[in-house]
């Protein structure tokens, strides 16, 4: 891991409340060159690691605004934040990581090993917490699941294990595109990708719609009124395009219930299911990408002996940055990883009591 930058930054954690971090900009060197904003009280010693990963089409901007920051508050509650961008996306496409990803195998099986090791040799501690939005959350969950014994934790966060369930016209639209576009293999082979960024920039001109309660919208990135006047613009600064394969990936995902490596078939969705490590799982009641009915399953079926399921009433980024979320999301996941902070030196500590 390479420094490419370092600085001490007042930052705002949600209006009204600044704190100083110590802030790097870092490269981690693994298949593919990868950029990673790492953020630490300015004074004081870490308790543990957190690594954050963005989702589908997103990137850094998902966990942090300037006018409310997630990462900013888990480094104010005393914690080593590494906010990681997928390869293709943000700081990682301009250090060169400009090819798209060929698939979810990419995040799993290559960016997000190499962050974890990454991370455990720059911070010093034996294990780390991984915090995932989105697809994010899965693909955590997975590469969590090939390095049980470098992580304390998952936390996912608006992560659709079983995408479309509960959304009749978002799952019925995935599953025929699943049975005509993605059996037809056209996405799997195309180089090209989903212009989300623009997306993003379509819906902010159309705020006024997407915003109101009263607009037949069936389907929204957020619940209406979850950001204040101009926060919007902040906000889908965190759109960033993605590549089709994994557009594909996420169409059998819906189609067949299992999400598989592309590479071997083995499932994705088994390994998060059998993965025994601690396990946070967060829906939002309003969302619409990702709501209960797809987010449950993943605590329902996980083997883990130390899982919690907690429903919002929240759409799917608003989760994370909407205004609410410092009240509602952000002190859950503190208190969660502040229960178990033994297991990031320990081998195995029973938490359950602690919940």
């Amino acid at each position: 891991m390479t420094t490419l930058s370092k600085e001490t930054v007042a930052q705002r954690i949600t209006p009204g409340r600044i704190r100083w971090f110590r802030k790097e900009i870092l490269q981690v060197s693994g298949p593919e060159r990868l950029a990673v904003v790492r953020k630490r009280r300015a004074e004081g010693e870490a308790v543990a690691p957190v690594i954050l990963v963005h989702g589908f089409g997103q990137n850094r901007y998902a966990w942090h605004m300037p006018e409310r920051s997630f990462a900013n508050y888990l480094a104010d509650r005393g914690y080593d934040v590494f906010n990681v961008e997928l390869r293709g996306h943000g700081r990682s496409a301009e250090l060169g990581s400009a090819r798209s990803s060929q698939g979810i195998d990419d995040y799993i099986r290559g960016d997000l090993p190499a962050v974890i090791d990454a991370v455990l040799a720059r911070s010093g501690f034996d294990k780390a917490f991984i915090l995932g939005h989105s697809l994010g959350g899965l693909c955590a969950s997975a590469a969590a699941a090939t390095r049980m014994d470098k992580i304390a934790g998952v936390v996912t966060i608006g992560s659709p294990h079983a995408l479309g369930r509960g959304h009749l016209l978002l799952g019925s639209g995935l599953k025929l595109l699943g049975h005509t576009v993605g059996s037809s293999g056209v996405f799997r082979k195309s180089s090209m990708k989903l212009p989300v960024d623009l997306i993003g920039k379509a819906l902010h001109a159309a705020r006024f719609a997407f915003d109101s309660n009263f607009a037949p919208i069936p389907v929204r990135g957020w619940k209406p009124g979850a950001f204040e006047a101009g926060e919007l613009a902040s906000y889908v600064r965190s759109f960033d395009a993605e590549s089709f394969s994994t557009v594909d990936d996420l169409i059998r995902l819906a189609a067949t219930g299992e999400m598989r490596s592309r590479l071997d078939g083995s499932s994705f969705t088994q390994l998060i299911e059998h993965n025994e490590l601690p396990l946070l799982a967060i829906s939002g009641g309003s969302d619409s990408l990702a709501n209960p009915g797809a987010v449950k399953p993943l605590y329902d079926r996980s083997r883990s002996r130390d899982k919690q399921y907690m429903k919002v009433d929240a759409g799917h980024g608003d989760l994370l940055v909407g205004k609410n979320a410092p009240e509602d999301v952000w002190p859950v996941v503190a208190g969660w990883l502040d229960a178990r902070r033994p297991l990031v030196a320990d081998q195995f500590v029973d938490t359950r009591r602690s919940a």
